[in-house]
Formats: C-alpha cells, structure tokens, sequence
C-alpha cells in the first residue's frame, strides 16, 4: 500500500480563476453565468446546441463526437431529429459552427443526413478534420444528377454550401480513412469495386480527387492485393480481426499525411506495409535492409506516423536491419524515413526481440516515441510485463524505462492495455477511454497522458484507473486524476465517456483531444468528487492544469503541489445526471462537454445539451434571461424539476463571491425519456440497415446489452447501459 499524497490547502473551486477575473476582457458575461465565474482560463459557457431539440438530447461519443483544429465546429448526434433539421435517419448528425459575423457570435446547427424515407440507409461515412467536408452515403432521394436510382451512392457533401457531388455507387459499405487538410482529397475504404480491376470481396482504398475516384491501395506492380489493401494498420497480425484498417475502426488518422501526398497501407494477405506518394508507385516499407542473411519474411503492424508522413513506425518480428534480433512472438519497433528511405530499428538492445506490445504515441518530428513492450529494455525494467519506454533520438542510452504497468504475471490483455489500444472502441465501454485508446502526447513529445490501474508516485490507489502524466525533460510522473486529499478512488477517471442510451458506429478514426498540443491540460471525467464544489454524486469533467500555465498560479488554492497543476471542475458538479467530455481544439481553448445543467438562460429545458467552455467566450444573446410568460393565479406556481444552473446554488462553494441576483424561475414540461425495452427496440431496429453477417452480430451485441436494462426495469430498477459499438 502507497502512502498517501502530499496536499496542498483545500480544494475548493474559490481559486486563481477568481483572482484572475479582473483581467478578463469578458468579465461582464461570466458574472451572468454565476457558475462561469468558477472557471479557469477567463471561460466562459456559450450553448452550442440549439435550445429546441424536439424533446430530445444532443449526444456525444468517442469516434461520431469531433472538433475542428480551429475550436469553431463539433460534430454530435441525437437519437431523433430536432426541429427544422434535414434528415429523419435512426442517429441524426450534425455539425455545429461559431459564426463570428453580425454583432456578436453565435451558433447554427445543420443536419449533416438530408431528408429521406424511413425505410432508408441514409447515413454520414465521415468527417473531414476541419469539418468542412462530409461522406454520406445513401439510397433515396438521389443527391446529383449522376446519382443511381435504387442503389445505394456515395456522396461528398460541402458543409458550407450545402452541395453534394456523386463518388460512386454501393452497395457495399463505406469507411471513411481521411481526407487533405485543404479536402481536395478524399481516402476511404469498401469492398465494392468502384474500378475497373479492384479486387472482389475484400476492401479497397480508394482516393476521391478532382470528381474522380482511383484505386490507390496497389502493390508495387500495379495489381491490387489479393487480399485487399486497408489504410494503416491490416492484415494477419492484427490475430483473427482481419482486415483492418477504417473497415474495422482502427485509427487511421496519421495513415494520410497532412497533406494528403502519403498514404500508408497495408496488404491483408501479407501484412506487409507501402507508402504511396504521388506520381510514383507504392515502395514497400517493410522490405528487409539486412546486409548479411535476408530473414524469412513475416506479417509486419503498421502503429503510426509523423502528421507530415516522414515518418513511420511499425512492430515485426521479421530482423529487417542489421542489429535487429526481433523473433517470433517478439517484434522489435521500427521507424522508417520515408525521405531517405532508411529503416532503424528502435529496439535493437533486446537479446531476442523487444515483444513490443504497442506504441502509445510519438511527437509530431518523430524524434520521440512511447511504447509498452514485454522485454527488459533499460534499467528498472520487468521482463514479462508491459514496461512503458521513452525513445528519444538524441538520448543516450535510446530507450529509457517511464514505468512497468503491471506488478503481476504479464498478460497480453492486462487492463493498462488500453494505452495502446488500436480501435476507437476496442475495449470495454466503461474503461479509461470509453473501450479506445487511454494514452496522448503533446505535439513536441515532451509529456506523455497515461491510464493505469497500479498505482504511480505514490500515489494510493490501486483498483481504479487514474491518469498520469510523465514530463520527458524532468523524467517525473505525477497523477492528475487523483484525488487531493490522497482518498482512494471510488470509481474510475475516464477520458471519454459517451452516451448513455444508444449511439452510431463510431465513423472518424481519431483520437480526442484530452491532452492539449503544449501538454499543459489535461480534459478529463469521474464519478469521484475532487473539489468540494462537486456535490452531486455524478460524472462531471474537470481541467488539470500545469502550474504557471493558463490562470494555474502555484500559491493559489486550486494548485495541487503533488501533481504540479491546477484541478478546476467545467461542468456545475450540482447536476442531477452526468457530464461527459466531447472533444477540445488543439490549443486547448475550446473544451466541448454534454451535460443537463442549463449553464445560460436561453437554455429552457433538462434535455442534453452541448456547451463549449471556452477561453475568452460568452455571447450575450445567450445570456440574457428570456422574457417571463405571462400567466394567471396557480399557473404560475407549477413545479420547477431542477434549478437553471445559470443560477447560483447554495453552496458555500460560492459565499465568498457575494450575493448573486437569481434569474426568474422558468417553467416547462416534464421530458419523457423512453423506456429500457424502447431502448432495445430502437437498437435492434438500428440492426436492420446493416448486412445480413453484420446485423446478426449487431443484435446479439444489442440484446446483451440491454437484455438485463429491461429486466432491471421490469423488477422496478430502471437502469441505463450504453451498448458496445
């Protein structure tokens, strides 16, 4: 047992954000949202979705929930259409947008699923990273005048203009890989034969490009895999999940340069690995570079790449250089430069193979890398478990022992697994990062965001994840989950939690932006309370922020000496339900979470709302409390179900700001959530647009979870449960 953690003063929410306010530009607008004035960094709440959502909820999930670079636009969904929306799809997709024209700002919401009949397939592929360009993919109505009746066609949909061009017809499903940062080019996966030559039965990567579609996953000969060609990562050592790639939600976001001139695939049948750049044909990267014995070739693993496809990195256990000693069941991690075409293997000090196990992620220069691997690689490291290593190109020695995840017996499916999970959702829902993946790192790879359930630093806690940060230049780990006051966690920290009724596949590979590109916030939720003005039992999403950063003053109340930062809470902490993360902008000044609080007063009602916390924002539309209805004797008594969150509470969280004028108490009806066995309906009903194969397993997924929902119900339990995508 660890000793608990030094704390720093008391943890109520009272801290640098209110010795900071008299330097916010938006003073006035924060002391309109009493809550705001509790927030760091000068935020301040602006309401994102629209306040008339039909009665329904504005969702989020890791994968189907994406924010542009620029903080201006997120994607989310609902499970009905709200008012004057296009499209009457199972799961309804929109994209947000910030207009910054007229007075002020403000928010307009635009269905991304046009009209379309009931019994239609209608739905959105993919979303472009700035949120300008849309894949959707559908039978009826016909789009474009190239469109093919009775079939299902592919779409690129203009998000500004609200246009469509034809790609090509189904009627085999669509995964979205990536697109150019300028969407002039476009990258996704089906098993359909869009060309002449594909392959049959097996998927194609396929590039939209100037109104054309080409084949570009072809081996060097110009014929396409047998196999099938998957973007990224592909083929048979992924161990029976074959094939791959966006077809099986892999991340595929670095699998396309920025720039959209390399692309990374990989050969199902063989797993070996290509980069294709344009005008010249696909050179296999993992081709050996031995001088002496050329190795038995074997299945490679694509794991990542630089945003600009200089570099990539990849695990075989195939001895591809000269000091390799990779072997079977121990693959050593490679970097190949796709400038020079050289090969390194990071790995080389192992005596018979690293057994890399995973990388969690790498710097945007390539110059630093983060990975679990089985082997003894540095000093303090544990053979047989998942010992997590820094690479850094110009250390010596190369790698360096961050920490071993596992105290026990290695287990390939240990729980630290997730932070090099490959799949937007391949583990289990209620894990560290919603079943993806638990791990980030800044942009210059000096701070890498990890999940674990052994306890780090000291720290005491042992049977729940917590997230930790390691610091590259001062070779520390500090835990910013953790509670303050050294109380061992009740229920696990998350970065991504999600829905919690039904929800789409997840469409976009992606990783959220938990850890902002400097490395100096961390976004995350939990049921645990960790500042006092958390009262109500729920998740709720907090801000750690690095000391000096942001308003993070190390003497203020908030600061955390052990984890070095601020702890700041970005939902109310006083609703009656949860609050989930979204996404963030990269720069960390956009911080989109769901929750049922009424965080301004155009909010009316208890439905889900999306809410951007943002630095510097407020719109004073939004703030201005609507105009009270006029009504006559015991009308204007009705119940009020939950106080506006606008409103100050009670809370001695907030006596040292003053007296906070109330806004008038608004009235609405009561929202009739749907049942547990509607639930199950809805979801087997979602079942039916998939294939025969898919539909099978997708109603076997619904029904075990939901199955024991119903029946909790039935016994007078009602119990929510948010399916396995």
């Amino acid at each position: 047992m660890f000793a608990a953690a030094a704390v720093s003063g008391s943890f109520s929410m009272s801290s640098s954000a209110s010795a900071f306010a008299a330097e916010c530009v938006n003073n006035d607008l924060r002391d309109q949202q009493a809550i705001a004035r509790k927030l760091p960094d000068c935020r301040a709440y602006e309401q994102v979705s629209p306040s008339d959502k039909n009665a329904t909820d504005a969702l989020g999930y890791p994968g189907a929930t994406q924010a542009s670079e620029s903080g201006s636009s997120l994607t989310y969904f609902s499970t009905s259409p709200f008012p004057g929306s296009e499209g009457a799809a199972e799961f309804p997709t929109y994209v947000a947008t910030r207009h910054e024209t007229g007075p002020e700002p403000a928010w307009s919401n635009q269905g991304l699923i046009p009209p379309s009949s009931p019994s239609s397939t209608t739905s959105v592929a993919g979303v472009s990273q700035d949120l300008a360009l849309a894949i959707v993919v559908g039978q009826e109505p016909l789009l474009t005048a190239d469109a093919v009746p009775g079939v299902t066609n592919y779409y690129e949909r203009s998000i500004p203009t609200n246009s469509y061009s034809f790609l090509a017809q189904g009627p085999a499903e669509a995964f979205f890989v990536g697109a150019s940062e300028n969407d002039s080019r476009v990258f996704f996966e089906t098993e359909q034969p869009l060309v002449e030559g594909a392959a049959v039965g097996v998927p194609n990567l396929y590039e939209a490009h100037s109104g054309q579609v080409r084949n570009i996953g072809l081996l060097p000969n110009g014929a396409p895999p047998v196999g099938g060609a998957v973007a990224g990562a592909g083929g048979p050592a992924l161990e029976g999940e074959q094939p791959g790639g966006a077809t099986r939600h892999l991340y595929t976001e670095h699998a396309v340069s920025r720039d959209g001139s390399r692309i990374f695939f990989s050969d199902v049948g063989t797993g070996q690995i290509y980069v294709l750049r344009a005008g010249t044909p696909a050179l296999e990267i993992t081709a050996t570079q031995r001088n002496s014995a050329q190795p038995e070739e074997r299945p490679a693993y694509w794991r990542d790449a630089t945003p600009d496809g200089r570099y990539a990195f990849f695990t075989s256990a195939a001895e591809l250089t000269d000091d390799s000693k990779a072997s079977d069941g121990h693959p050593d991690l490679y970097r190949y430069d796709t400038d020079t075409g050289a090969l390194r293997d990071l790995t080389h000090a192992s005596i018979e193979g690293a057994n890399v196990l995973g990388v969690l992620g790498t710097s945007a220069d390539g110059s630093y890398v983060y990975f679990a691997a089985g082997a003894a690689l540095a000093s303090g490291a544990a053979e047989n478990q998942p010992n997590l290593y820094i690479w850094h190109e110009s250390a010596v020695p190369d790698v360096g022992l961050v920490t071993v995840l596992a105290e026990t017996p290695f287990l390939a499916e240990s729980s630290d697994s997730a932070n090099w999970s490959d799949r937007v959702n391949g583990g289990e829902p209620g894990g560290p990062a919603g079943g993806g993946k638990s791990s980030r790192v800044s942009s210059d790879g000096t701070t890498l965001l990890f999940s674990s359930q052994v306890p780090q630093t000291g720290y005491n806690n042992g049977e729940q994840y917590e997230f930790y940060l390691f610091d590259a230049i001062t070779r520390k780990t500090v835990c910013v989950s953790c509670n303050p006051a050294g109380l061992v966690a009740i229920d696990p920290a998350r970065l991504t939690h999600g829905s919690s009724v039904s929800s789409p596949a997840a469409r976009n590979a992606i990783l959220t932006r938990n850890l902002s590109q400097p490395g100096d916030q961390v976004f995350f939720e939990t049921d645990e309370a960790l500042v006092s003005q958390d009262g109500n039992d729920q998740a709720d999403v907090y801000e750690w922020e690095r000391g000096g950063a942001g308003t993070c003053d190390p003497g203020a109340i908030a600061f955390v000496a052990s984890s070095g930062g601020c702890l700041y809470l970005l939902s109310s902490g006083q609703s009656s339900d949860s609050s989930y993360f979204g996404d963030a902008s990269p720069d960390g000044a956009n911080v989109y979470l769901f929750t049922r609080d009424r965080l301004v007063a155009t909010d009316r009602d208890n439905n889900r709302d999306v809410y951007d916390a943002r630095i510097g924002g407020g719109i004073q539309a939004q703030n201005n409390p609507p105009a009270v209805p006029s009504c006559i004797a015991e009308s204007c008594r009705m119940p009020q179900t939950e106080p506006p969150a606008f409103a100050s509470p009670p809370s001695a969280a907030l006596a040292d700001e003053g007296n906070l004028a109330l806004p008038p108490v608004l009235t609405h009806p009561p929202v009739h959530r749907p049942t547990s066995a509607q639930i199950l309906h809805k979801a087997l009903k979602a079942c039916h647009r998939l294939a025969k194969r898919k539909r099978a397993q997708c109603q076997v997924r619904a029904r075990r979870n939901y199955r024991r929902s119903v029946n909790s119900a039935r016994a007078g339990h009602p119990r929510e449960r948010r399916p396995n995508p």
